[in-house]
């Protein structure tokens, strides 16, 4: 549901299932992934970049994470995100 809500462009009511989520298991890498995300398409930068360091704490060297940080970094949106 956390992620449909980011595709339909809905991230600050993606937000808080989000949170739910980390809380409920704070080594789910993605449930920080997809937080951060949600997050960054809020508007709240610096949220947006301590969940993507905490989902790279968990995973270093997972390829996903490091993109979505790339792409928030560089301000490139996921064509299925950008707004027309």
């Amino acid at each position: 549901m956390d992620w449909a809500l980011i595709d339909l462009r809905q991230p600050v009511e993606a937000t808080p299932h989000l949170i739910s989520a980390t809380k409920a298991n704070p080594r789910n890498e993605y449930a920080w992934h997809n937080l951060a995300w949600a997050q960054y398409l809020a508007g709240n930068a610096a949220e947006s970049s301590a969940s993507i360091k905490r989902a790279l704490e968990l995973s270093p060297n997972n390829a996903i994470i490091t993109r979505g940080k790339q792409m928030m970094e560089s301000g490139h949106l996921p064509t299925h995100l950008r707004r027309e």
